[in-house]
């Protein structure tokens, strides 16, 4: 995995931070497997439903303002013009 991602030309945080004129490193392995354990947790934790946390489903919006209609709403005559 490292060698493609010296073929490709990639380069580490730390190696982009210091600009153009700095000495050139290698990405050492350590940060190289840092990275992806990182990049393989989060993806695993956003594609796999069992490890989602649980959100409270809050009412649906007509439910909620149908209730509030019911409730405030009183019938009233309205005068018919002949």
């Amino acid at each position: 995995m490292l060698r493609l991602f010296r073929s490709l030309k990639l380069e580490s945080g730390c190696r982009r931070a210091h600009g153009v004129g700095s000495m050139r490193r290698p990405m050492s392995t350590s940060v190289f497997t840092k990275a992806t354990f990182e990049a393989i947790s989060k993806t695993y934790g956003y594609l796999t439903p069992d490890l989602w946390r649980d959100v409270p489903l809050s009412r649906a919006p007509y439910a909620e303002f149908s209730d509030h209609l019911l409730r405030n709403h009183h019938a009233k005559a309205v005068p018919v013009d002949e």
